[in-house]
């Protein structure tokens, strides 16, 4: 596998990679969030759910952190949060 220098830079900067998680309230979203909130390296900074839209996520699953994680009922809402390769000090 041949690593771009472009994201080698980005991997080896410390900076935070913001993430959105679909499915945040599932079985199995939610143990990824609890896992993301752990890390340094990734945070997470907004989810979707349709069942739980406009909650928080932090009160909804009594994650670790004192960040409001809000939740979105569509993916577009969502994005509406900067995530993805956007990089955070």
């Amino acid at each position: 596998m041949e690593i771009i220098p472009d994201k080698l830079n980005y991997l080896t900067s410390k900076k935070k990679i913001w993430v959105c998680v679909a499915g945040a309230t599932g079985w199995a979203g939610s143990e990824l969030c609890r896992g993301i909130v752990l890390t340094d390296d990734i945070e997470l900074v907004s989810a979707v759910s349709r069942k739980n839209a406009n909650k928080s996520l932090n009160e909804l699953l009594n994650l670790s952190t004192d960040k409001n994680i809000p939740i979105f009922g569509t993916i577009e809402e969502a994005l509406s949060v900067p995530c993805d390769w956007r990089t955070k000090n």
